[in-house]
């Protein structure tokens, strides 16, 4: 994620061992952050990411009711397979849309 999206650094403080936390730097009140949820008793993690609206102020572990907004949009699945390739190209394909959802958002917001 350092690479493919330098924009949202990893939050350790937000994350935990089922769900990694990625949040879009600023001074907003509240952020945009890229969630991804392992599934339930599996070593796979949930895609696509989600795209989520968090209360900025909040550094601790994230849990749903931190949650403001998620997209509805991408629904999450179970990607079956693993390796650094296949995750990369999930991200690839993944990061420009939650990009451009942002951008979509960002208009009614303001």
């Amino acid at each position: 994620m350092a690479e493919l999206a330098p924009n949202f650094p990893h939050s350790p403080g937000r994350s935990s061992a089922r769900r990694l936390i990625f949040v879009q730097p600023g001074s907003n009140a509240t952020a945009w952050a890229l969630m991804i949820d392992k599934t339930d008793g599996s070593r796979d993690y949930r895609y696509p990411l989600q795209l989520i609206l968090i209360d900025r102020g909040n550094n601790k572990e994230l849990k749903g009711e931190h949650i403001l907004f998620t997209d509805v949009l991408a629904k999450p699945f179970v990607s079956y397979g693993s390796g650094v390739c296949r995750m990369e190209t999930k991200l690839l394909f993944h990061l420009p849309r939650s990009r451009k959802l942002i951008d979509f958002h960002a208009r009614y917001s303001s």
